[in-house]
């Protein structure tokens, strides 16, 4: 799918290219504007001067320019958070274990009627600590989905920007 869409988005711009005059591709190619053009349109920029006039002048030397735009700029405090969230899900699970076996070692060899309520109380502190547990890890897996949302945002955003910019033209 990603593929198709990406063959569909090189052929429109091929297409959009092929209407602009030699003069105008030749300025476009030998400007080597990179942070103007994607390497898409350079591509078809070359294949259509390539036709049109068998071979192709150099380009300016240029270098790529490599900004990387952060919307949240602590991304890493985030991820870092999420891992002491995990972590402290795996201490509430440890002491739920425990208190498991406490409870265990500690249950009346015999169970008379009198001591079944204590027991059922004392067996309530695990369920909750379980249920903090399954809510730490919930809450870390959730601010881990929540980056890559937000890297995946910021990656579209780009090529987005790169297309509509390309269809100005």
């Amino acid at each position: 799918m990603d593929n198709e869409l990406a063959d569909k988005l090189k052929k429109q711009i091929y297409l959009q290219m092929q209407e602009k005059e030699t003069e105008e591709l030749l300025k476009i190619w030998q400007e080597n504007d990179r942070e103007a053009w994607t390497n898409d349109a350079f591509e078809a920029v070359y294949q259509i001067l390539q036709e049109r006039l068998g071979n192709v002048p150099p380009q300016e030397e240029k270098e790529i320019p490599t900004e990387e735009t952060e919307t949240y700029p602590h991304l890493d405090a985030v991820a870092r958070i999420a891992s002491w969230v995990n972590g402290l899900a795996w201490l509430f699970f440890a002491f739920t274990v425990l208190n498991v076996f406490s409870i265990c070692a500690l249950a009346p060899p015999e169970l008379k009627a009198q001591t079944l309520l204590p027991l059922i109380g004392s067996l309530l502190s695990p369920l909750v600590g379980g249920f903090f547990f399954v809510f730490l890890i919930a809450i870390s897996h959730l601010i881990k989905l929540l980056l890559a949302i937000e890297e995946n945002t910021r990656r579209s955003a780009r090529i987005t920007e790169k297309m509509i910019h390309l269809l100005d033209k």
